[in-house]
């Protein structure tokens, strides 16, 4: 703190407070030099400096007491005394040939008996104003014009030279090789390879997942009361279930509601109370609809799965797939990373279930199978890449895929397409 003293009614800083500023003050000079170190050797070929100075004559004159220092490195109390980046540089050029241009242009003569004005600094520097930039840009566009008025004047029967024509012609006609890569992405996401699923299928169901323009941020004291959107709906029911001890879930509770119902709300209420939950999806779940689940059979098969330590939920997978599974044009040998999380799946004595939580406004079970059947079909050969299962050569297959609708309370096998390998659905 300052030392202040009420009897003469002085105040001022101690030597205690003077010896951390100049401490700070060394650490920030020190790391901004390496800061301008980093950012002066990233270029390969050539570097390209600007700096604004409001006088130039006064920076110049400023620099006179350096031009002629014996020694080639910046006393250290010059250091600590620069305040930007063009004037650390400047002082380290001071005694260089290569400002010569900067003092004449402010009136002042050159340093050649400085200790290092004959070395080669690999430095150009130059002294430019508004009134020269403008008067370059306008020399730029009279000659372009110029030019471009030549060209259009140029008499037809005047002789052409074959070879520049022919290599032009060459180098015009162009094609790339490689046309058919140019939408050839390295990694995507089950989401997205769905939605350009659908709307090869099904144009109607694929704008409802059309990126929605930007929306400002706002506080929420000045968002005011907002009714609970779909996707916030959703990711609620999903955290409930991804947070939810299916461990819990006895006979007694699979078949009585009111049972489901208490083991539901006492699971939510310390969801809640540990921060798990937050309140707004606390707020935005339908406690019946999750009833409904909890009282089926999915959520019977999952608790025992549960207390065998073989559920699992929320797991993350990356896999690779040959690119003209993704599209025809793209080679075969070029491989694409395809990435998702699995909303839960579970292991069985004859293979795995692959289940999918979805709170989709539909009004039947087929519109959610048109909708989500290639999700599924990678989640399933995900799981297969990941425990090594290959017809014929051991290992457990993904043996059923559900869907759950909220909406409509019902569980939905999805049974695999004709067209789709073998590998994945057995």
């Amino acid at each position: 703190v300052d030392f202040v003293d009420p009897e003469r009614r002085v105040k001022g800083k101690n030597l205690r407070k003077n010896a951390v500023a100049l401490k700070l003050r060394r650490d920030s000079l020190a790391e901004e030099l390496r800061i301008l170190y980093v950012a002066m050797t990233r270029a390969e070929e050539k570097l390209i400096m600007t700096g604004v100075v409001k006088n130039p004559e006064k920076t110049a004159a400023a620099l006179l007491p350096l031009r002629r220092r014996k020694k080639s490195l910046l006393p250290y109390d010059v250091l600590l005394g620069q305040e930007s980046f063009l004037s650390l540089l400047l002082s380290a050029l001071s005694g260089s040939r290569c400002l010569d241009g900067f003092y004449e242009a402010c009136g002042m003569e050159t340093a050649p008996d400085a200790s290092d004005y004959a070395a080669d600094m690999a430095f150009a520097v130059k002294l430019t104003g508004w009134d020269h930039v403008v008067g370059e840009k306008i020399e730029e566009t009279v000659l372009g014009m110029e030019a471009k008025k030549k060209l259009l004047s140029s008499e037809s029967g005047q002789a052409v030279d074959e070879g520049l024509m022919t290599e032009l012609s060459r180098r015009f006609s162009y094609e790339y090789p490689h046309e058919n890569l140019r939408d050839l992405y390295t990694k995507t996401t089950v989401s997205e390879l769905k939605i350009a699923g659908m709307q090869e299928t099904d144009e109607a169901a694929a704008k409802l997942f059309e990126e929605k323009p930007a929306v400002p941020y706002l506080p929420k004291f000045l968002r005011g009361d907002e009714t609970v959107s779909g996707s916030m709906r959703g990711s609620a029911f999903h955290k409930v279930m991804e947070l939810f001890d299916f461990s819990k879930v006895t006979d007694e509770v699979n078949k009585n509601r009111q049972a489901a119902e208490a083991l539901l709300g006492e699971q939510m209420e310390r969801m809640l109370q540990t921060g798990r939950l937050p309140l707004s999806y606390y707020e935005a779940v339908s406690v019946p609809k999750l009833v409904d689940f909890l009282t089926g059979r999915a959520a019977f098969r999952m608790a025992e799965a549960a207390r065998a330590g073989k559920l699992f939920k929320e797991q993350p997978f990356v896999m690779g797939l040959a690119a003209n599974r993704l599209r025809s044009s793209f080679p075969a040998e070029e491989t694409v990373l395809i990435q998702g999380i699995i909303d839960v799946f579970f292991e069985e004595e004859d293979g795995f279930v692959v289940l999918d939580y979805k709170t989709d406004a539909v009004s039947c079970a087929e519109e959610l199978v048109k909708r989500y059947q290639v999700q599924l079909a990678y989640y399933s050969e995900a799981l297969a890449q990941i425990y090594g299962y290959e017809p014929g050569m051991g290992g457990k297959p993904v043996k059923e895929r559900i869907l759950y609708s909220f909406k409509l309370g019902q569980e939905i096998t999805v049974i695999a397409p004709q067209d789709e390998p073998a590998s994945i659905w057995l």
